[in-house]
């Protein structure tokens, strides 16, 4: 396989992921709607090239191209159609961000027509795991297009941690429902840490306890305790995200299907913009950790 790519976003998690291929012996070509991020990336490294331009990004790279968007889901139709009209034959597009498993499928079938592979991927794993090259991929598509790309997924994460799941809108299907686990998990975990709290217990020392063995020890448990070793009382508390989320419900509901957790957790989630709590602090507190995202704005 080519070692040549294209980057659209680079952004926390892109410009984390666009670093481990370089240490791969990339070539990169990157783009970034803001012009100050395309800035920073500028010069760091020797295979780094940034362009100011969805054309000049497709200019760049030799036939078949492949491109990797890692961008919100309410941007992605406006690239694709101005990146479309500079793509070619075998083209590839990989949608590596959190986008609706419906829009995924849609994408699919527009790029389809024009002789364009698509993949939609989802993502886990957070800042943390991208800077240590070990993420989790969740694939969606044609198998052939996915074999044909393997050995980026090689060299992007560890053995195991990649699988193809299905066909197209499979990925990002998958990630939502890992969300949605994830969702259910962080509430439970801020709400008994809070109970903690409010008894006058060292939650720090005792989510440590917990994280070395008993049967809820996590990641999630880990995230809270560093990031409470840094101090929470600048949290604010309103918690954001649950878009993917909100899509697992609907679709869950639209089939008859119960999912209590995820929304109670999305509720709590809801009413943290007006009230916020020990709990809803603790939540956003774990955003922030394995994240980076800023709440407190």
């Amino acid at each position: 396989m080519n070692k040549e790519i294209g980057f659209v976003g680079l952004g926390r998690m892109g410009s984390k992921m666009v670093s481990a291929l370089l240490t791969k012996s990339y070539h990169v070509v990157g783009y970034d709607i803001c012009k100050e991020t395309r800035r920073k990336q500028e010069g760091s490294y020797p295979s780094l090239k940034i362009v100011d331009s969805l054309r000049s990004l497709a200019e760049e790279l030799s036939s078949p191209r492949k491109i990797w968007l890692m961008i919100p889901n309410d941007s992605v139709d406006e690239v694709l159609n101005k990146l479309i009209l500079y793509l070619g034959r075998k083209d590839l597009i990989i949608d590596g961000g959190n986008s609706y498993f419906v829009d995924s499928k849609r994408r699919y079938e527009l790029l389809k027509k024009k002789d364009i592979d698509f993949l939609d991927v989802g993502t886990s794993g957070g800042l943390e795991g991208v800077l240590r090259e070990c993420p989790v991929f969740m694939i969606g598509g044609d198998q052939s297009v996915f074999n044909s790309v393997k050995d980026l997924f090689d060299d992007l994460t560890q053995p195991g941690r990649y699988r193809f799941v299905g066909e197209s809108g499979s990925g990002h299907f998958v990630k939502g429902v890992h969300n949605a686990i994830e969702y259910g998990m962080m509430q439970a975990i801020a709400e008994g840490i809070a109970l903690l709290i409010k008894e006058g217990y060292n939650a720090e020392e005792i989510a440590a306890l917990w994280n070395n063995g008993s049967i809820i020890e996590s990641k999630l448990l880990g995230h809270l305790e560093e990031g409470m070793g840094k101090g929470r009382n600048e949290i604010i508390g309103k918690v954001g995200g649950g878009s993917m989320g909100q899509w697992i419900l609907d679709y869950a509901r639209g089939i008859g299907e119960n999912m209590p957790a995820l929304e109670a957790a999305l509720r709590a989630r809801e009413l943290s913009q007006k009230e916020q709590t020990e709990s809803s602090k603790l939540v956003s507190l774990l955003r922030r950790e394995f994240g980076g995202h800023d709440e407190n704005n």
